[in-house]
């Protein structure tokens, strides 16, 4: 976690509040990792692939990937990118890239915009909620669009925490993936 980064467009506050909702989350998640000895160690996919209960396998697949998805979302930030040739193969250029991201996530209300490398090396953008994304992909990127994330900041300028958040990514991560 880059948090100089993050302080570039979400106060101190926030970005504490945001760390200790994690904490938070993650303490559940390991008092029920205790609680069902089969999920001690299990990834997202072992974990729905188990023969754990219904309810138990939704819950530890919902908070493992909630957990997952702001991991990703605070390390999908750095300062300083450098050009990325494949992101100008598949969009045209980072900026075409960023305005993708940016109108993907505009159109969503709550959840995570990811940034995925599909099965045929292409770069995908897509608007999910963490249980259903870490289901089917692994994330590189991800910007967080739950209130918590901006709402202490922004209030309700969404857009401009959009605009702030994405022009931090660290588009490098996903050029070290396409190649």
């Amino acid at each position: 976690m880059n948090k100089a980064v993050l302080r570039e467009f979400i106060s101190e506050d926030n970005l504490n509040l945001h760390i200790s909702h994690l904490k938070s989350e993650s303490l559940r998640y390991s008092i029920l990792e205790k609680s069902i000895n089969k999920l001690s160690g299990l990834t997202i996919y072992e974990i729905a692939r188990s023969g754990l209960k219904r309810e138990e396998r939704k819950e530890a697949i919902s908070r493992l990937s909630y957990i997952e998805s702001h991991k990703c979302y605070f390390d999908s930030f750095a300062h300083l990118n450098k050009k990325c040739d494949s992101l100008r193969r598949y969009f045209g250029s980072e900026e075409k890239f960023l305005y993708e991201i940016f109108e993907v996530a505009r159109r969503g209300e709550n959840g995570f915009t990811y940034v995925y490398v599909d099965n045929k090396g292409k770069p995908i953008i897509e608007l999910a909620s963490p249980h259903s994304a870490y289901l089917r992909f692994s994330p590189i990127l991800a910007l967080d669009l739950y209130e918590h994330a901006y709402f202490l900041d922004y209030g309700f300028e969404r857009e401009k925490y959009l605009r702030s958040a994405i022009s931090r990514l660290d588009i490098e991560k996903l050029e070290k993936a396409l190649t």
